[in-house]
């Protein structure tokens, strides 16, 4: 893959490539900030670092591109968080938009993305564009139209503690392939007014994501351990000891008295409702020591190996800033992912079922308890289309899923009393009796199949134990 990383920050969504395993093989980043570009350059050495954007036209990008000899299937992956002050609901109404000198950068890379996109016919080409929520839906339906797409809201919430409400946007033709995933049913949602959100829960528990968080000798609040509540959207320091005004949508967490005087006490330094019980980390043995989530739990939180800023030596208050204004790690991993998963080239999902054991042919739970594990691994795995990338183990999760035809839900709890329990009598006391004898219990009944055991064997069957 080939990435392109227009505002590119601390170079998130070359980590999250390697996280899922793709090789970049050409990294081209676009990032103004030194302290930035000193942490990629640290942890990405092959970056092709250009600086600030406007230096460069499409047609030097695609150029670029031709001298790097792309190895041929190569994809070609354009990212982007352009800044969002401008656009934030932090500023109210006084938001200037795309109006704003910020603002006005988002129309002015799309100027260079969608002349590049015409350029790069030679290599598949995708994006993934994220920003704030924004103040004027107006400016929303503008880049909708600019880019041909809708833009989605995807929260950082679904996946952990922390709360990262943000919109993203990705190319029409593949957000109609994920749209018809069937792992994803029943995760799209409309609200009026304002986009349309994905929903992206799995099996992250926020509950374990906060108890396994590197606190040390603090603690997050108990309702945040319990899930009862989260954290605010990370913020960034402000830029003089003098402190920060607090914003304008600020007047909750104005009325706490105590809220006030901890964020006096740290000299304003963030945005006050970082400084409410809940937000705070206390100490587990001495409960009035306090203090806001220091770099390392922020870079958990946000998805990202404890430390990874600090690789270039950047202070405290670089650190927490630079990932306030990066891009959640969860969740950029599940929207590229998702990309992945639907640039491969179509391929009729009937012809990779294997020809002695079709896929609506699931192995019943008897089979399962009689060795079916051994005579699954046993047959012949399914055929495989080759992706653009050359068949990664991505590309054959994609195929399996549509062979199988396979309905991902949450597992059934198990029944309880009540209009849930077996016996659905309970207002005559003789009929519940009666009933009751007259019932199978549960363990004499013939089991249903788990769809994820039957999920699972399948895999281990077709993508082998290694």
């Amino acid at each position: 893959m080939a990435l392109l990383s227009w505002f590119d920050g601390i170079a998130t969504a070359r980590y999250v490539l390697h996280s899922l395993d793709v090789e970049v093989v050409f990294f081209l980043s676009y990032e103004v900030d030194p302290v930035c570009n000193d942490l990629a350059a640290a942890l990405w050495p092959g970056a092709l670092q250009r600086g600030d954007f406007h230096r460069d036209s499409a047609e030097d990008i695609a150029r670029l591109l031709r001298q790097a000899r792309l190895p041929p299937g190569t994809v070609v992956l354009a990212t982007a968080g352009p800044p969002c002050p401008d656009f934030s609901r932090i500023r109210g109404k006084a938001a200037p938009g795309r109006a704003g000198p910020l603002g006005r950068m988002f129309d002015e890379f799309l100027d260079v993305l969608l002349k590049l996109k015409t350029l790069c016919t030679d290599w598949p080409f995708t994006y993934l564009i994220e920003n704030v929520v924004f103040q004027d839906w107006n400016d929303c339906a503008h880049f909708n139209d600019r880019l041909g797409t809708t833009a989605h809201i995807m929260d950082a919430v679904d996946l952990g503690p922390v709360r990262r409400p943000r919109l993203w946007w990705l190319p029409a033709p593949q957000l109609v392939a994920i749209k018809r995933l069937p792992f994803l049913k029943g995760c799209f949602s409309t609200s009026k007014p304002g986009p349309p959100r994905l929903n992206t829960e799995v099996s992250a528990d926020p509950r374990i994501q906060a108890a396994r968080a590197p606190t040390g000798d603090f603690a997050f609040h108990p309702d945040v351990l319990s899930g009862k509540a989260t954290i605010p959207t990370l913020t960034t320091p402000a830029e003089t000891a003098d402190g920060r005004p607090a914003p304008q949508s600020s007047r909750e967490s104005m009325r706490d008295p105590a809220t006030v005087a901890r964020w006096q006490e740290d000299n304003r330094k963030y945005a006050p409702w970082h400084y409410a019980d809940r937000a705070l980390l206390r100490h587990r043995e001495r409960p009035s020591d306090w203090m806001v989530p220091p770099p390392e739990v922020k870079e958990y939180l946000h998805g990202l190996p404890v430390g990874y800023t600090a690789a270039a030596g950047a202070s405290t208050d670089e650190r927490a800033r630079m990932l306030a204004n990066g891009w959640h790690a969860g969740v950029a991993r599940f929207a590229i992912a998702l990309l992945l998963a639907t640039i491969c080239r179509p391929c009729d999902a009937a012809a990779l079922a294997p020809a002695q054991a079709p896929p609506s042919q699931a192995p019943q739970f008897s089979d399962i308890a009689l060795g079916a594990p051994a005579r699954l691994l046993q047959s012949e795995p399914l055929p495989l289309t080759p992706s653009p990338w050359g068949g990664s183990c991505l590309d054959r999760v994609r195929l399996l899923t549509q062979a199988m035809q396979l309905t991902f839900a949450v597992p059934p709890r198990p029944p309880r009393m009540g209009k849930h329990a077996y016996i659905t009598e309970e207002a005559c006391p003789q009929q519940h009796l009666a009933a009751a004898l007259a019932t199978k219990h549960p363990y004499h009944m013939d089991p249903v199949p788990e769809p994820s055991m039957t999920f699972a064997l399948q895999f281990l069957r077709h993508l082998g134990p290694e």
